[in-house]
């Protein structure tokens, strides 16, 4: 009797000590999952790639929101450079017209920043396909750009790329047509303001911001008489296409 029930309590206990380790690697995977910075995103297509950068789409699971994420290659990047870039970018904070961090994170083999995502394109190309544009509109943006320009001094820190490039419209919303396209049979020889040939985009509300990259911050007084600032190298590819 003896050996005829020594192979069941065996068995039950092999299921038994199984079973405990099967929830035992759950809790782990699921500790994990919980630990992993990139778990509240749902990773998608890739917007664009630099040297020691690369940049994707991701988007909240929480709001939907769809946010541009930076992704770092730590063997090209000295930590301390990237605790001066998190540092400034953190002075900096959200402003309408900056492209700011919302997230930053830190992996093995990478670093991540979470930015906001700006899709429409840069004013330098927007520039190219479509010529010239209105005293209106050209106004409106640099009213905007003085707006991010204001924001970023009042946090002590300085843009040192101030061009086209660097410049996103937030999404590519009311397109303006090229009246030229369909010339009136009776042009004008002097059109109105709003009839130039190709207006910078959906007229002078249209949003701009600016990249937050080749920034400078002062130091604190204390520490001038070493130098009056330290930099953060601009990294053109770290807010790259669509971003």
């Amino acid at each position: 009797m003896f050996h005829r029930l020594r192979r069941p309590l065996s068995t039950l206990g092999a299921a038994a000590g199984a079973a405990a380790l099967s929830a035992t690697l759950q809790k782990s995977r699921q500790a994990e999952s919980e630990s992993d910075p990139l778990n509240p995103y749902k990773v998608g297509a890739t917007l664009g790639q630099g040297a020691f950068a690369i940049v994707k789409l991701v988007t909240s699971k929480l709001t939907g929101e769809e946010f541009a994420l930076k992704l770092v290659d730590k063997r090209w990047t000295k930590a301390s450079a990237m605790e001066q870039e998190l540092a400034v970018l953190r002075a900096v904070g959200r402003h309408r017209n900056v492209v700011g961090m919302v997230d930053s994170f830190e992996m093995k083999d990478v670093y991540g920043l979470v930015l906001e995502l700006a899709t429409g394109g840069e004013v330098f190309d927007r520039l190219c396909d479509r010529g010239t544009y209105t005293e209106r509109d050209a106004a409106a943006l640099v009213r905007q750009v003085a707006s991010a320009l204001q924001h970023i001094h009042r946090a002590d820190v300085v843009h040192r790329d101030i061009k086209p490039e660097n410049l996103l419209f937030v999404d590519a919303s009311n397109p303006s047509p090229n009246p030229n396209a369909s010339p009136s049979p009776n042009p004008s020889p002097h059109p109105h303001p709003n009839q130039a040939r190709g207006r910078l985009g959906g007229g002078a509300g249209e949003g701009v911001r600016l990249r937050a990259v080749s920034l400078l911050r002062r130091r604190p007084p204390q520490d001038q008489g070493h130098g009056r600032h330290h930099g953060l190298h601009g990294a053109r590819d770290a807010q790259g296409a669509g971003q």
